[in-house]
């Protein structure tokens, strides 16, 4: 039978908490990881020169002290062209906004229309850069887009809003409904 020496102990226990240390100089930053605001349940409506140009409405806003980056959980929104006519709208589980320098990441059950391309768009993840008016998945992101009776499904997605043009980088694939004629 084997007799563990009590000195031996003692030394390896203080060994070992003696190589652990706190330090206290270097404190975390909470303000960063507590939303300074919290709102429920709200609506949001942006006006320009008296128009209406954005209504949104969400489950839950987060806004951080640092920096002007906002979440949003469960947001829908409309965007209005000059006439006051709806020109997109659409959904999404979340969303991170930075206003102040134009950027918009979309997640989860994405679902966006664009009523004067006739266009739906369906997707897990976009991001929406409003200085080069580029919407952009991921290079994996499957992307499904619906316009009249055309349906395509394809990865890598690429928007410009400037030339009305889109792209896919991985594989496509799509669909043709035939229309009935019934006369």
């Amino acid at each position: 039978m084997m007799h563990a020496d009590p000195f031996v102990f003692v030394f390896t226990v203080i060994s070992v908490l003696s190589g652990c240390s706190l330090n206290y100089e270097k404190a975390k930053d909470t303000e960063s990881s507590i939303p300074e605001f919290i709102f429920t349940n709200v609506t949001f409506n942006r006006y320009e020169e008296g128009k209406l140009t954005i209504e949104s409405s969400a489950v839950k806003i987060e806004q951080y002290k640092k920096g002007s980056a906002t979440f949003a959980q469960g947001i829908t929104f409309k965007t209005f062209n000059a006439d006051r006519k709806i020109e997109t709208e659409g959904y999404c589980s979340l969303l991170s906004a930075d206003p102040e320098i134009k950027q918009y990441t979309f997640f989860n059950n994405i679902d966006i229309v664009n009523h004067k391309l006739n266009l739906q768009i369906f997707a897990k993840n976009l991001h929406w850069n409003g200085e080069t008016e580029q919407l952009t998945s991921g290079k994996n992101d499957a992307i499904t887009l619906i316009r009249d009776n055309v349906t395509l499904t394809g990865k890598g997605f690429s928007a410009s809003a400037v030339s009305n043009s889109f792209k896919f980088y991985g594989p496509v694939s799509g669909s043709i409904a035939d229309k009935e004629n019934k006369g």
